[in-house]
Order: C-alpha cells, then sequence, then structure tokens
C-alpha cells in the first residue's frame, strides 16, 4: 500500500476516536444546547488528530429532525484555543434547526411523493374498474335486449295460439288444458318479464 493510503487509513482512525470522544456528549445534548471543545480537554488520540489537523477548539450542537437527534453540526478553529461567545453558540444552533427542518422537509416531500404515486396508481386502477364496469354494463344490457326478444317473441306465439285454440269448439277436457297452457304460459311471461326488466 501506498504511504498517502496508510497515512489517510490513520488519520481516518484518529477522527474515529475524536468522535468516540466527543459524540457521547454530543449526543446528550438537548435543543439549544452545545458542546464546547478546546483540544487540551481531550484524551491523547483525540488531542493528537486535532493537532494533525491543526485545530484548537471545536463547538457543536444538535440537529433534531422531528423531535429526534438526527446527527450534530460542529465548526473548529485552527488558530488559537477559543471560547465560543453565546452569540456564535446561538447562530450555530439557529443553522442546525434549519438543517433539522431542511431534512424534515425533504423527508415529507418524498413521503408525499410516494403518496401523490399511490394516489395515481389507485385513480388510473379505478378508472380501469369504472371502464371494466361500463363495458360489462353495456354488454348486460345488450344480452338482455337480446334475450327479451329471443324469448319473449316465441312466448307471445304460444299465448297468441292458445288464446286462438280458446276460441275454438273444444270440450270440455281440451278447454280445460288450454286454459292451463294459457295460465302457465301467461305465468312465465310475467316471470321473464320481471326478470328482463
Amino acid at each position: 500500500r501506498s504511504r498517502d493510503a496508510m497515512t489517510s487509513d490513520g488519520s481516518r482512525q484518529r477522527f474515529r476516536a475524536f468522535l468516540a470522544d466527543i459524540m457521547p456528549q454530543v449526543a446528550r445534548l438537548g435543543v439549544g444546547e452545545s458542546v464546547r471543545v478546546l483540544g487540551r480537554d481531550l484524551p491523547k488520540a483525540s488531542r493528537k488528530e486535532l493537532e494533525t489537523q491543526g485545530v484548537e477548539s471545536g463547538l457543536f450542537v444538535p440537529v433534531f429532525v422531528d423531535g429526534v437527534r438526527w446527527g450534530a453540526f460542529g465548526f473548529n478553529r485552527r488558530r488559537g484555543a477559543r471560547e465560543w461567545s453565546a452569540s456564535e453558540v446561538e447562530a450555530m444552533s439557529v443553522v442546525a434547526r434549519i438543517l433539522g427542518a431542511a431534512v424534515a422537509r425533504a423527508r415529507a416531500e418524498g413521503r408525499l411523493h410516494i403518496a401523490k404515486a399511490t394516489l395515481e396508481n389507485v385513480t388510473d386502477w379505478a378508472q380501469e374498474r369504472a371502464a371494466e364496469a361500463i363495458c360489462a354494463n353495456t354488454a348486460k344490457s345488450s344480452f338482455l335486449a337480446g334475450m327479451s326478444h329471443e324469448i319473449r317473441t316465441p312466448l307471445s306465439g304460444v299465448l297468441g295460439t292458445l288464446e286462438l285454440l280458446q276460441d275454438t269448439s273444444l270440450d270440455p277436457e281440451q278447454r280445460e288444458l288450454a286454459t292451463m297452457a294459457m295460465r302457465s304460459s301467461q305465468s312465465l311471461l310475467d316471470l321473464i318479464n320481471d326478470i328482463l326488466d
């Protein structure tokens, strides 16, 4: 491995050590609180990392998104240790709140985009089902119109023929059978009318 790669790995390890030292303090912070770091107050490994980068002090504030700690935001100073003023801490807190609000907004926009896409999909699905229902209703209407003609026409013919038969000279038994056939045919026509209409 190259010397640059090893230096980079060593720097990463020292930076991780620094984060391990400072993050527990940052993790305990509430909204509007801050951690002020002076390099001389840190453990040796973290101090070495800051010295390597020329950092002598830092200021960290937590970033909250929707009331949940999301991360931290910080500045460091390279020219001399510094006590950060209240107005600097407040400015950092404002930036952290803006950053948290931006992340929350981006998340909300992402959820809104997903909801919009879902609504579009459901709307498309509903429109397809409505079109299918219209086609099915049209097919049903066409079927019923055809069935109405195909069933009523012959039945009307049977009823007409039975009426003509009753106007002829029939013996009592034949007349009774013709009357029963006429009543049955009329009942069948009434039933078909109820079903098809």
